[in-house]
This record gives C-alpha cells, structure tokens and sequence, in this order.
C-alpha cells in the first residue's frame, strides 16, 4: 500500500490518517516525506512542516504555522498557549497536511498531536520504531536494494554505469560496503562527483581512509544535514550523557555480528565482562531496558521473535573509530574474553548444538580484533578445530590461518604452541586436497617438534603419524608404511596400545597397507582396530565409523558385496545421526555405498545415490574437491555406460 493509502485508510482506534515513518539515521525518511509533500500537494488546501527535535522547537514550529495561517493569538500568547490555540485551529480546518520531522523522543510530542481527519494527515519521521507509543500507524522505511543504490549512487555521482563492466563491479562493491545506506551512498556520490571522479579510486580512498571519509561533509546543497560519522554519533553521545553503562554496552555490540547478534550468546558470555556490563547483560530487565533505549534511537534492530539484535555495519564502523585508544585496547580484550567464555571448550552431543549456534557469533569479531592476543590465538584455534571436526572445512582453514599467524607473531616459529597451530592448519590444507602445501608444512612441523620437543614426544608423534597419512594422500605409501610403522611401535610404547592415537596409527597404517594391495593384513588390522573403538570409543564415535567405513571398502574389494552394502548402509545411518547429513564424511560414506550397489549391479540405486551425493558435494566441498571431482566421474561413466577404468572404481574415503 503507498503512503497516500496508508494516510487515506479508515482504522479502528485513534491512528488513522495519521504515519510514523521509523527506521535508522539516514535511511531516508525525511527524503519521503519530501517527497510525498512535492507529488501531493494539490491534495491538501495547506501543508506545514515543523521539527520535533525538541519541545522548544515543536512549540516553536506551531508559532510558525500561527503566523502563515494568521491564526488569532492573545497578545501575550506563551508558546505553550500558542500551540495549543493552533491546535484547536487546525481542528476546526477540513484540508491539511503537517509533517512532524525528526520526533526521536516521542514524549516530545505529548499533548500536542494534531487531531486527524479524512483529509487532514499527518506524517512524522522517527527513529523510534514505538510508534504506538505516538500513536501513530508505523511505517518502517528499509535499506535500498543493492540496484537501487547502484542507480542512486550513479545518479548522485553523475557517472554512468554500464552493464557487465568495471564500473559496475565496482559501483556493486562501494554499495556493499555502505550497506545499501543512502546518506552514506549520497555521501560517496558527493565525493566521487567532486574528488575522485571514479568508483574504483573511491574504492582505494575509502578503503585508507574510511574514518575521515565518514566525516566528510559535501558542499551544496545536499539532502542530508549532518555526516555519517556525526547522524549516528549525535544520538550515542545522548546514550553516553544518560546512561554511561548503556553506552558501554553498545560500544561491545558495535565488535559484534551486524549480521544478528544472538541474546542467548550475550548472556552466555556475559561472566567474561566487568561486572557493571555483566550486570545489563544478566539481569533481564536490565538488558531490556538497555535495548529500548538502543532501539528508541534505532541504533539496533530488535527482532523480538528471533531473539536476535541487528545493527548497520556502518553504525558499528563509527562507533569503533570514535573510540579512544585505550578504551578501544580494552573492548578488543573484553571481545576475546566474551567469545572465550561463550564458546564450549569441550564438543559431545550436549554442547554441539551451542558451537554450531555460536561460532557465527564470534568468527566475524575475532578475525577483525586488531591487537593481536594469545586469548583471541587461543578462541580462533579451537573454533577452527570444532568447525573440522563439524566439516565445515573453508571456515576452519580461514581461522587456523589467522591463529597461526597471531602465534607466529607473538611466540615464535618455534614455540609448541606455534608449531601445533601449523600442524592443525597443514591438517586443513591435506583434507581439502592440498598436498603439496600440507607436506611442506607438516614436514617443518615434525622437524621443529623432534628439536624443540623429543622425537618421542606425542606431539612429535602426532606430526609423524599426520605426514605419513598425507603421504599416504599422495600415493607415497613405501614412505607412508614406514612412518606409520615407526609411529605405531613408539606410541605402543611411550601411550598405550589401547590409547586413541595409537588406534589411529593402527587405522592409517590399515588403510595404507590396503592402497598397497595388501587386502590381508588390512583386513586384519582393521577388524583389530574397529574391536578396539568400539569397546574405548564406543560404537557410535566418529573414529570407529572411520574404521567401519574403511573395513566395508575392503569387503567390497574382496568381493564380499552383502557384507560391505550392509555395513555402509549402517555407517550411513550413524553418520547422519552423529555427524549431519551433509558432512563431508556423511558424503564419503553415500559415495561408497552408492559405488557399492553398483558393483552388486543395482545401477538405478547406485545412479540415484551418486547424482544426490554429488549434488551435496558441489555445495559443501566445491566443484574442484577431489572426492567431488571423482562423484562426478562416476555420474558421467554411469551416465554414458563408458568404462570407468580402475582408477575411477577406486573408492575414496
């Protein structure tokens, strides 16, 4: 419905006829009312516009309209007593619109709303989205679609934006980068029109000096009063003068998810802030509290229903860079603490669903934290291992890079602490199909472990028994047996034979003697290894699905196709339950029994089975993943009845 439906519709109760366009700082809102004042102005004998930015220049806009409509005042009419007559006026009028601008504290406006009618309107723009609380019939006004603010931003630039082009690539990643915002596109067509006279050198500006940037002011005529920086950080120094612990609260939003902030996150982190913090964010009428008066400014976005806060990048981007220097220093620490306390430390079946819930919650802050810390070193790492753990394998390499960077930095290449950091990132690089980077790295690990450590170390260990099972990726497996040997007979030793790395060097050393053909002893070492895991582990732990999976591929090897069907069919099924139906382990474990039906010769299951797996696989592991890569020589040697030679019938896992 458009604004003049809205203002022309008969609702019950006492809003009709009368809007409160609500949204954020810039967003333009008073740009629509213009607007709507402009196209429909034949539609009102009179039309006034007057600020509500406070009471004083409320009252002083009815003196205004007393004097243009001659309105009769007592001589020594007050502006209280101004209004008031004014009010009463305008009641006795048949045709008028008023726009009410900028009404942030809507207590302003008590007792001085005009009385509606059929053909008398009035529009008030708000930040505050309460607009019950006006009253008025609310009207939120939303960002730009990225289109829109590309044609805004070429239109304010004068600069025309070609299809397909390097303009507007780069037009689509200046709006990016806004948020779709329209003060802050008016903003960068201003600048681009007067400065830099391109997109892609306001790109480079912007990217150098994005605080000063939102502070520039244009020259001209411009439809917005104030900057970026200044809109949003007018209405936080209110906060600030008001409520000083609220404020401190927003500045922690402000490092947080703009995406969708989780409530239940905050409070779970919440023992990792001072105590005044704590306080707002644990106690529930507090933290209510704190968000209306957040919220009454549209700093935030309040999604009742979800739980969940929203703020604009842009809001966030200004309030960090307006900080000083030591209070920035100890909200980047409080950050690192919050996502420390928040995030579990250990992963079973009760606190996955938390770690899948939260590491949204803290990727973003944590990656963009400035002072480096062995705190946030420490979060980034077990973050990244959940997300291997959870195959979520892209966004755990981006964080173990970034912890291995911050360990490198601040301990040393030598420190154990550094040198497991690079064994877990070389661990990312061997299960994406980077081998040759895995190797090298893996290799100066193990090297660095045996000095620093002890060549019978179990971390040295680890190293070992980790290159032996990349060499064993890239088909090295005389150097793989070898080390996976070595490994296995230390670890018997300085462990455990019954100790899970042990049983690990036992599975790999199985799998590497069946890549050699050596179905025998695999078979054997296997069904030794799987005993073992299910009575240590436990028959549902991923480490002896692995086992079962591996032992099912040998079956079906050695012919024995009932067994091996049935005992995928079964590791199918747990994985799904344990892990989730598209982790890459679930995957594998699809890819194999869909090769073995085929080998049973149920070619309509088998090609049903690949074409699903496939598909998951292209979205979860990339077109270019090798497990990826043979799934879909399998769907096209299917598709073509073509031989598929032996290296395609080679079962991965």
């Amino acid at each position: 419905m458009h604004l003049r439906d809205k203002l022309l519709a008969e609702l019950p109760g006492i809003c009709s006829h009368r809007i409160a366009l609500f949204g954020m700082g810039g967003i333009g809102k008073t740009q629509i009312a213009l607007e709507y004042v402009y196209t429909n102005e034949k539609n009102y004998a009179r039309t006034y516009w007057i600020s509500a930015v406070d009471q004083t220049t409320l009252l002083s806009g009815y003196a205004e309209i007393a004097k243009m409509a001659g309105v009769k005042l007592a001589p020594d009419s007050v502006p209280l007593e101004t209004a008031k007559t004014v009010l009463r006026w305008l009641r006795e009028q048949s045709s008028w619109l008023i726009v009410i601008d900028n009404l942030d504290v809507i207590e302003v406006i008590e007792g001085f709303l005009p009385e509606t009618g059929p053909h008398k309107h009035v529009i008030i723009t708000t930040r505050n989205p309460d607009a019950q609380g006006i009253p008025a019939q609310g009207v939120e006004v939303p960002l730009l679609d990225p289109e829109a603010a590309v044609h805004l931003l070429s239109t304010l630039s004068t600069i025309p934006i070609p299809s397909n082009s390097p303009e507007q690539n780069a037009a689509k990643s200046i709006v990016q980068r806004l948020d779709c915002l329209p003060l802050a596109i008016e903003q960068a067509g201003a600048f681009i029109r007067q400065v830099t006279c391109g997109y892609a050198s306001f790109l480079e500006s912007y990217e150098k000096n994005r605080k000063e940037l939102h502070k520039w002011v244009p020259k001209g005529n411009r439809q917005y009063r104030y900057s970026v920086a200044t809109t949003w950080f007018l209405s936080f120094n209110l906060i600030r003068e008001t409520y000083p612990d609220i404020a401190k609260f927003f500045q922690i939003l402000s490092f947080l998810n703009p995406d969708g902030i989780r409530i239940d996150f905050l409070v779970e982190s919440a023992n990792g802030l001072e105590s005044a913090l704590r306080e707002i964010i644990g106690d529930d009428l507090k933290r209510w509290t704190a968000l209306l008066e957040l919220e009454k400014f549209s700093l935030i976005k309040w999604n009742r229903g979800s739980n969940m806060l929203v703020i604009h990048r842009l809001v966030q981007a200004v309030i960090r860079d307006e900080m000083q220097a030591e209070n920035f220093i100890a909200l980047e620490t409080a950050i690192a603490d919050l996502c420390d306390t928040a995030f579990p430390v250990e992963w079973d079946d009760t606190t996955k669903p938390t770690c899948r819930n939260y590491f949204g919650q803290v990727m973003m802050p944590l990656t963009l934290l400035t002072i480096e810390s062995l705190k946030q070193g420490a979060v980034l790492d077990r973050v990244a291992r959940f997300l291997f753990k959870d195959g979520k394998y892209g966004d755990s390499l981006r964080l173990h890079e970034k912890s291995f960077q911050i360990y490198t930095n601040i301990m040393g290449n030598d420190h154990p602490d550094t040198l497991s950091s690079m064994h877990n990132l070389a661990s990312i690089y061997r299960d994406q199909g980077k081998w040759t980077e895995a190797v090298k790295m893996l290799e100066e690990v193990l090297a660095k472990s045996k000095e620093v450590l002890d060549e019978d170390h179990p971390d040295t260990l680890t190293s070992m028994h980790e290159l032996a099972l990349t060499y064993s990726r890239q088909g090295k497996l005389t150097e793989a047996v070898k080390m996976l040997e070595e490994v296995l007979a230390k670890s018997k030793e300085v462990l455990d034979e019954d100790h899970p790395d042990t049983l690990s060097s036992m599975h790999e050393l199985a799998r590497t003697y069946s890549q050699q053909g050596k179905l025998t002893e695999a078979v054997k070492m296997y069904e030794e290894v799987l005993a073992k895991r299910k009575a240590v582990l436990g028959e549902e732990h991923p480490n002896t699905l692995a086992s079962m999976h591996e032992l099912a591929g040998i079956y079906s090897q050695q012919g024995k196709l009932t067994e091996a069907v049935k005992m995928h069919e079964e590791v199918l099924a747990k994985r799904k339950a344990v892990l989730d139906e598209d982790h890459p382990d679930t995957l594998v474990s699809m890819h194999n029994l869909a090769a073995a039906c085929y080998s049973q010769g149920n070619v309509d299951e088998a090609t049903t089975r690949f074409e699903e797996v496939y598909a998951k696989m292209k979205l979860v592991l990339g077109e270019s993943h090798p497990s990826t890569l043979l799934t879909k020589r399998w769907v096209d040697y299917i598709a073509t009845s073509d031989s598929c030679g032996n290296d395609v019938a080679k079962i991965i896992s």
